[in-house]
């Protein structure tokens, strides 16, 4: 599993499960947004990708979701006279990514306040829809989701069926163990 959600898992069954030392391979997965082939949609979050960098609000929601870190991010603004609202797909099993808070309700996570401030940035309202991770592309392709954010890599089996945003963050592998 990747070793971000896999630190997760462990640091809340610390006592039943451990993180297996191991090398890791020197390849690295890539997440990106997931949009319907054809859509010009990945140019527009592209676009407001590019933003959020160099305003430094990416590097802030990092820093909080990442990295942990005690940050404030920046005050999400209400959209004026939006172009309408964005349908994300995720799957919130995959902390710090995308997870339910302790509420049982509230998704929460790295994705979910990335898209958040991209839809802002682009001038939609966002909806997110949590669904099981093996249905989001079919929910990508028949239009119930306009989008998807839930640590999506890039395969040569999903570039068959959707496109893809530039890269946003780099994932390596991780092994857990019972202990």
């Amino acid at each position: 599993v990747d070793s971000l959600p896999a630190q997760a898992l462990v640091d809340a069954n610390s006592d039943k499960m451990m993180i297996l030392p191991f090398a890791a391979s020197e390849d690295k997965e890539a997440y990106a947004i997931g949009v319907p082939k054809s859509s010009g949609l990945a140019a527009e979050f592209n676009a407001a990708m590019k933003t959020l960098q160099d305003d430094g609000t990416f590097d802030l929601l990092v820093q909080k979701h990442i990295s942990g870190e005690d940050v404030t991010l920046p005050e999400l603004k209400a959209v004026e006279n939006p172009k309408g609202t964005l349908v994300m797909g995720t799957n919130a099993e995959f902390a710090p990514f995308e997870y339910v808070g302790d509420d049982g309700e509230t998704l929460m996570g790295f994705d979910i306040d990335f898209a958040k401030y991209l839809c802002a940035a682009m001038g939609y309202e966002l909806t997110i829809e949590n669904m099981d991770f093996d249905a989001l592309p079919a929910a990508l392709q028949s239009g119930k989701v306009d989008f998807l954010a839930a640590g999506i890599s890039i395969t040569d089996e999903k570039l068959a069926v959707m496109d893809f945003t530039d890269e946003y963050y780099e994932a390596t592998q991780a092994i857990v163990v019972l202990k």
